[in-house]
């Protein structure tokens, strides 16, 4: 009947919203991790407010507190901590695009 019709599109629709929506979760998770990365790896510059050059060292490399809490409160061996964030780091990344790529082959099987 029209109704059924219109709940089965009414459903369609709101399953597309909520990928959709997940989508942009995964998206938004992303680039935290990814601005937690260029933090860690000394890549991650902020242009000052006077818009002077400044020049830091490609080395600098600063985990934020977060993420060394969670990495190293597992670890024995805190001898090598920035391999140890950066890998942490790597896998976070690694398990957001895999989900990425499945919300988006949901969306697209839609």
């Amino acid at each position: 009947t029209t109704t059924e019709k219109l709940n089965s599109n009414t459903n369609k629709l709101r399953k597309i919203a909520i990928l959709i929506y997940k989508i942009m979760v995964i998206q938004t998770y992303q680039y935290l991790w990814k601005t937690y990365f260029k933090s860690g790896t000394g890549q991650f510059i902020i242009p000052s407010e006077t818009k002077q050059k400044l020049s830091y060292s490609a080395t600098l490399s600063i985990w934020p507190k977060e993420i060394k809490t969670i990495v190293l409160s597992n670890k024995k061996d805190k001898t090598n901590e920035n391999e140890i964030c950066l890998k942490f780091t790597n896998g976070q990344l690694n398990a957001l695009q895999h989900q990425l790529k499945q919300y988006q082959q949901e969306l697209n099987n839609k």
